[in-house]
């Protein structure tokens, strides 16, 4: 078996719970690739190599309710960043068609330094 990071399903299928559970979903399975891009980069991965790690990790996913908890906010955290920078305006277009639309995220490239 091949070196997997099993949190990667984990999160998808939490997004995928989230946003079906949510009014806009219709606008957020377009971000579903980067909601999950976002909350990979704020979890810690969990690799595994064989199927007794993955036996092992799924028993410790279903024991460990405060990783989940952690997951889904955030999911939510996500879902919130997202559409302040993407939809600022999301309430007054609301079933609009917004496909045509360009978005550009800001970033700050520097060095920390002591």
């Amino acid at each position: 078996m091949r070196i997997v990071n099993i949190m990667e399903n984990k999160i998808k299928e939490t997004v995928n719970e989230v946003i079906s559970l949510r009014e806009d979903r219709f606008l957020l399975v377009k971000y579903m690739e980067d909601i999950v891009a976002y909350v990979l980069n704020r979890v810690p991965p969990r690799y595994i190599t064989s199927e007794r790690g993955f036996i092992h990790n799924e028993i410790d996913y279903s024991i460990n309710t405060q990783l989940q908890a952690d997951i889904k906010f955030c999911v939510n955290d996500a879902i919130r960043t997202l559409l302040s920078l993407r939809e600022p305006d999301f309430h007054l277009n609301l079933f609009e068609d917004i496909v045509g639309k360009h978005f550009y995220f800001p970033y700050v490239i520097g060095e920390v330094l002591e």
